[in-house]
């Protein structure tokens, strides 16, 4: 499994990730120093930034984003840092 901490919240490959409003969102696919891919099931995957993680365990992710603002929260395409490989 790959993970990454960010203070006292670690992100892994294969947790599920939930909204601030308690929705599934989809499962941790792959993590990056400053970045986690969310998985979709039939929707396209993106990044979202560590910062977005309130809570997160071996199963599960919680974020204090809610649903309705992932849009807002997702990291786009041209996003460098040492994050990105």
């Amino acid at each position: 499994m790959v993970a990454t901490s960010r203070g006292s919240t670690t992100v892994v490959a294969g947790a599920r990730v939930i909204s601030a409003d308690g929705k599934q969102l989809g499962v941790v696919k792959d993590v990056r120093v400053d970045r986690f891919l969310v998985d979709v099931r039939w929707a396209p995957d993106y990044w979202l930034g560590t910062e977005t993680v309130d809570n997160a365990s071996q199963d599960i992710v919680q974020l204090f984003v809610p649903k309705q603002g992932i849009g807002s929260a997702k990291l786009h395409l041209d996003v460098t840092g040492p994050g990105v490989i």
